[in-house]
């Protein structure tokens, strides 16, 4: 923590925090705000600003669909356990929550023409739960209006083929 500091005053600018400080950042804001700044004025400002988190968080993708991000921290988590000969073994949990419809157009043309694609009005959200550990991951999410049977079937299909081939035991 200490060099930390030091290379903060040397360079406010542009320091550069190592892998598991950004983890820690990261996972404190998460569970407590207030945690997170009480630490960071407790140890002079150790910790990255919180336009710094913000930024750190920008580089993932939000967009619906199977989160790659998940599936690349999920790769990794196996082959931590492959080291120790460990199997990964995951429930996948799968729900559907309503949402409210509404619509936000990024540019007025003026021309007040709908595209005529229906608004969601429902989350299908699916989940990777850890049998063989304490975590949980959030693997992707998909906007939906109204979803039959054999469209839930493929995307849960195709959710444990992707989970199968980063090495996940469903």
């Amino acid at each position: 923590m200490q060099c930390i500091i030091k290379q903060k005053s040397a360079h406010p600018s542009r320091a550069s925090y190592p892998d598991e400080l950004k983890s820690f950042a990261l996972t404190l804001s998460f569970y407590s705000l207030k945690a997170y700044n009480y630490v960071r004025c407790t140890f002079q400002l150790a910790l990255p600003h919180h336009s710094a988190l913000r930024h750190w968080y920008q580089g993932l993708n939000g967009q619906p669909g199977f989160t790659e991000e998940a599936y690349a921290a999920l790769s990794v988590r196996v082959e931590e356990e492959k080291q120790k000969n460990r199997d990964v073994v995951c429930s996948l949990m799968f729900d559907e929550m309503a949402i409210r419809k509404q619509v936000e157009w990024d540019v007025d043309v003026g021309s007040g023409v709908d595209d005529g694609a229906p608004v969601a009005t429902e989350v299908l959200v699916l989940m990777a739960v850890c049998l063989t550990g304490h975590w949980k991951v959030p693997i992707g999410y998909f906007l939906i209006d109204g979803m039959s049977g054999n469209e839930r079937a493929n995307i849960v299909t195709q959710c444990i083929l992707k989970l199968h081939d980063v090495g996940v035991k469903v």
